[in-house]
């Protein structure tokens, strides 16, 4: 199942993981582990390719599951990963999900994450028909922070113990996206 979201005129793509993404996407989490490591709780030190293996090849149960949506992001005139960026822990019942992205330390200050995350979110609202997405920010993470603010996303304030990283309780930024935010018409389920 390969799916994609492009952007126009960007030189960035969305698109689900392929199997030959395993070493260039491990070279990328290597190269940004220590960004990495205070706000992603699937990382460590040690953080080896045989659980990048394992994340990647659980992705198409996810996506039949409906429990997660991950996309690499790349730069499509040479394939590059820039980072990944996804929407997990969905609540059906209220219709809304988890926003997360991350990119890899030698592309950060390009505008790659706030612009994906903005495409990652319309999409989400649109195909999934969610009525919130939420993007949950460690207090401290100025660039997830940015990127929040870049995307456009309704900044709603600072949480207590709304995030825990490996044992680690803090407190957390709330940003959220909305349809009216991309104009998506829940009558038509289209955009207008």
């Amino acid at each position: 199942m390969h799916r994609s979201i492009d952007l126009p005129g960007e030189d960035i793509q969305l698109r689900t993981f392929l199997n030959e993404d395993i070493d260039p996407l491990f070279d990328a989490v290597v190269e940004s582990i220590d960004e990495l490591l205070p706000w992603m709780s699937w990382c460590h030190e040690g953080f080896s390719k045989d659980e990048l293996e394992l994340f990647l090849n659980n992705r198409d149960a996810d996506w039949a599951n409906k429990v997660a949506y991950g996309f690499a992001i790349i730069r499509p005139s040479d394939g590059w990963i820039l980072g990944t960026c996804g929407i997990n822990f969905p609540n059906w019942q209220f219709r809304l999900a988890n926003l997360g992205y991350w990119v890899r330390k030698s592309a950060k200050g390009q505008g790659i994450a706030s612009k994906s995350t903005r495409a990652i979110a319309a999409w989400a609202l649109k195909e999934l028909e969610l009525n919130r997405i939420e993007i949950v920010v460690g207090k401290g993470n100025q660039a997830s922070f940015r990127v929040g603010q870049k995307a456009g996303a309704h900044y709603e304030g600072l949480l207590k113990n709304r995030l825990t990283i490996r044992d680690h309780v803090m407190d957390a930024h709330m940003f959220c996206f909305v349809p009216s935010d991309f104009e998506i018409d829940r009558q038509t389920q289209g955009f207008f």
